[in-house]
């Protein structure tokens, strides 16, 4: 086709049809804030173009070329906007057209002229754009569709096909409705005009009454004719199909009716007051925007969701009845937003967009994530939020924790003014089992198991006990799924096929190829001709309970017994361990065991001891043991050494410091530490040390079993056991005489140790303790009973390494003698003794003999002749 000059037309504007005319009312509007340029150029309406699937130039080749051409074309294009954007445009400049773009518009009049057309659209603006030679101006963008395989011959059939099936589709939207509905045929005739690339011309005889056929019957009559082989139709199909879905979705957003309709959304248990409360609050004229507040798991999402079930399922009340909501994609708004400007015009085309429709709700869960006071950050959305937050049309739902809100939400006084506060409380036990018993039967289905009613009441009640750091509700629900995942793998295989494959492994290595082979096929054939795969398969208590030790790292055999048994026997445990404490053991023992049976108040923690006595006489060890056995861990032992807080300022550091101080959005270590671990022993060593201000703290924990922190939540302590120790009186009690109650003195001691501990505390806080508990000083018969204790441990820790230790009572009476001298500190200097009498040697003689290669028995034995121990 040979180049003409071309007669410059004035006003051509006035020839563009609307379809061009709403593209460039797009660009001029929205395109021009992603790429700021100071005029139009041909590669930001070809870019454009390609971003509109309305537009004649997208349809072109949307059926034509495969996604990744697309891609490539767009890319390329937004690549040379990228180099040649602007910071930003200056306000009120008028955009005008770039040269090499108004003489495209002036060819493509002549273009779409000379194809039978009045008015201009896009893809004759690419014919135009491709009629020209080489070496002409817009030879960059030309080449890049040239390296796609599109050229002038290509375009310009797509181009008449294009029309002509669009003109069928007018016709049949300009029907009359009440007509009666008559066949349509379609006829095809080839063209004689030789062959071109490949390919025969035809022409498309359209007769009767377009009404009968849909729109992608044409489309796929016509890929038929340009010979598209059948895999790429099918992927057109499906890039259509998700058009369609994609019509009741807005970009950036999940449409939550949509996926509540899919059944991807669980139903709402309970929160009728929550829900009615979210109802007013958007009906409401002014500050119609809701913020959900409650601590992580409480179950903010489920509200929202759960509100647009109700809304798809017809139960949702009557004024919100036809609203949709949207859930906000922060990560998909922000992705690929590399210039400055392109997020903001996101947000703006966002905004637009749920402008015009009608009833929509947005939902912004984790809505503090959006707060940044770094002045040089593009990503603040905050400020972005700002026209919805004060549309009055627009209804908003935000989500946030309570850390969220007083971090970053409460104080920019003129967001949080914007919406009315809805605090979001965990569910009650009861609601947790409703909703437990609802939300199995998705479970049941999903990992084809049977879960009873019994289950769900274990499951509550080990999370109740032992998990922490999820609220109740989202941790059990975490176990049941956890639960059918095991049951479901475990019994995939029949015992047949177990045996098969531990066969194959064992004959991997070292069978025939030919037997391996074999047994291969004997194993495949076992698994293809398995018929249980549809067997339900029932959850035991034993199941539940090997899943939760997993799943928590807990013993199973602490689970396995029944917490009644624990409790009882819980005395004998504490005795076997602690020496010579039985008075004290026997005095926290029945207070633990009043309060597990349930006849302690319901308000107050499990138990609080004030244990006294010197030191090394078991106190610390009673709160290990005490989080062992009640709480199947040491690591729920809360520690807290209270010579840190002997200042006026110290409660700051237990329950977080004043507004305007540092530290003041991180919490205080004790009220967060019960937050993430509310299941625990909590112990206050050495407690005389601490300030008067700290003993008042304990008044409201010891009293109604909670605390208020810095930002005004209230912890909980009543599922805790609080141990405050002190050695308060007991060096005034042995200065008289040796302290012990096996003593004829005992009382005398007791009344010595009251009379400094009524000086030292408060009244009050005396008065609120469950009991003082006093340990007694350790004999000599108490010592060595620790002494065969430390050996016995000594001996499993070494049997580890594939040694032992044997030893004779000279030996202990050896070790005994030893500490003679430092009998007042109480057990620790046995383990000291031990250490540098017995191991310290034997770890010599290891690394230095031929013990190397375990085995071997040490033999410890006290020679009276050397007076020393030795060791074989």
């Amino acid at each position: 086709m040979g180049q003409q000059p071309i007669k410059n037309i004035v006003n051509y504007e006035k020839y563009f049809s609307k379809e061009l005319t709403d593209l460039l009312t797009y660009i001029n509007e929205d395109y021009l804030q992603t790429f700021p340029m100071n005029e139009i150029t041909t590669e930001m309406f070809f870019s454009a173009a390609f971003s509109v699937d309305n537009c004649m130039l997208y349809k072109l080749f949307d059926t034509f070329l495969n996604s990744i051409a697309m891609a490539t074309i767009q890319t390329k294009l937004s690549s040379i906007l990228q180099e040649q954007a602007i910071t930003a445009i200056k306000p009120g400049r008028k955009i005008e057209y770039s040269k090499e773009l108004k003489n495209l518009f002036n060819r493509s009049l002549i273009e779409c002229q000379s194809n039978g057309s009045l008015l201009i659209t896009s893809d004759y603006v690419l014919l135009s754009l491709l009629s020209m030679e080489n070496g002409a101006e817009c030879t960059r963008v030309k080449k890049i569709f040239n390296e796609q395989g599109i050229n002038y011959a290509v375009a310009l059939e797509r181009s008449r096909k294009i029309h002509e099936l669009t003109d069928a589709i007018d016709s049949m939207d300009n029907n009359d409705e009440d007509e009666e509905p008559s066949t349509m045929d379609i006829e095809i005739q080839p063209i004689d005009t030789g062959d071109m690339f490949g390919m025969t011309p035809i022409a498309i005889q359209i007769t009767g009454d377009p009404r009968d056929f849909k729109f992608s019957d044409i489309t796929n009559m016509f890929n038929n004719m340009m010979g598209i082989p059948p895999q790429v139709q099918e992927q057109q199909q499906k890039t259509r199909r998700s058009k369609d879905k994609s019509k009741n979705t807005v970009q950036y957003c999940t449409n939550l009716n949509e996926e509540a309709k899919n059944g991807n959304i669980d139903s709402l248990i309970g929160r009728d007051n929550e829900i009615n409360r979210i109802v007013k609050t958007l009906n409401r004229r002014n500050s119609n925007n809701v913020l959900l507040v409650g601590e992580s798991g409480c179950g903010k999402t489920a509200i929202v969701k759960g509100l647009a079930k109700r809304i798809v399922d017809g139960l949702a009340p009557s004024v919100i009845a036809d609203y949709t909501i949207l859930n906000f994609n922060t990560a998909d708004l922000i992705a690929g937003t590399q210039l400055r400007g392109m997020l903001e015009a996101r947000m703006t085309t966002l905004y637009k967009e749920i402008k015009k429709r009608e009833n929509t709700i947005l939902f912004i869960d984790d809505f503090h994530s959006f707060f940044n006071d770094r002045k040089d950050d593009d990503y603040n959305i905050l400020a972005m939020l700002l026209p919805f937050l004060d549309d009055k049309d627009c209804k908003v739902i935000a989500a946030t924790t309570y850390k969220g809100y007083k971090n970053s939400i409460e104080k920019k006084q003129a967001i949080a003014n914007r919406f009315n506060k809805i605090d979001i409380e965990e569910p009650t036990m009861e609601e947790c089992k409703t909703i437990l018993q609802t939300s199995k039967k998705l479970y049941e289905k999903y990992h084809n198991v049977m879960i009873s009613n019994e289950i769900i009441d274990a499951v509550l009640s080990l999370c109740k006990k032992y998990e922490s750091k999820k609220s109740i509700i989202s941790a059990a629900l975490d176990v049941i799924d956890e639960l059918g995942a095991k049951k479901r793998i475990d019994n995939v295989d029949t015992d047949e096929i177990k045996n098969k494959r531990q066969e194959l492994e064992e004959m991997m290595d070292h069978g025939d190829p030919a037997l391996v082979n074999d047994i291969k096929l004997q194993l495949v054939k076992l698994i293809n001709t398995k018929d249980d795969f549809d067997v339900v398969q029932e959850v035991t208590l034993d199941d539940l309970y090997a899943t939760f030790a997993d799943y928590e790292n807990i013993p199973i055999s602490k689970l396995n017994v029944s917490e009644k048994q624990q409790i009882s026997n819980i005395d004998k445990t504490l005795k076997s361990v602690i020496i010579g404490q039985d008075e004290a053991i026997d005095v926290v023992s029945r207070a633990i065991k009043r309060s597990k049976v349930g006849l302690s108040s319901h308000t107050k923690p499990l138990a609080t001891f004030l244990c006294v006595g010197k030191t090394g006489v078991g106190k610390t060890l009673l709160a290990k043991m005490l989080a062992k056995e009640i709480y199947c861990n040491e690591k729920n032992l809360v520690r807290f050494d209270m010579s840190e807080y002997a200042d006026k300022t110290s409660v700051n550091k237990l329950i977080g410091s004043s507004a305007g101080y540092v530290g003041y959005e991180e919490g205080g270590l004790l009220t967060e530490a019960i937050k993430t671990k509310k299941h625990c022993v909590l112990l206050f060593d050495e407690i005389e040390k601490a300030d008067e201000e700290v003993y008042n703290l304990f008044l409201q924990i010891f009293d109604e079993g909670f605390l208020t922190d810095n930002m005004g939540h209230r912890v909980d302590f009543r599922d805790t056991i609080i141990l405050l120790t002190s050695n308060v009186g007991t060096k005034l009690a042995s200065e008289a005489r040796t302290f012990g109650f096996d003593k004829d003195d005992s009382q005398t001691q007791k009344d010595v140790i009251e009379k400094e501990l009524k000086r030292k505390f408060p009244p009050e806080f005396i008065n609120r303790l469950d009991s003082v508990v006093y340990f007694n000083a350790l004999t000599d018969d108490n010592l060595r009973q620790i002494i065969e204790l430390e050996l016995n441990k000594l001996n499993d820790r070494i049997q580890d390494t594939k040694y032992s230790i044997t030893w004779d009572p000279g030996t202990v009476n050896f070790l005994l003698n030893s500490i003679s001298n430092e009998k007042e500190y109480g057990a620790r200097p046995i383990m000291r003794a031990i250490q540098e009498n017995i191991e310290n040697k034997i770890t010599d003689m290891i690394l230095e003999n031929e013990y190397l290669e375990g085995g071997h028995v040490f033999t410890i034995r006290y020679n009276d002749e050397i007076k020393k121990l030795m060791i074989e």
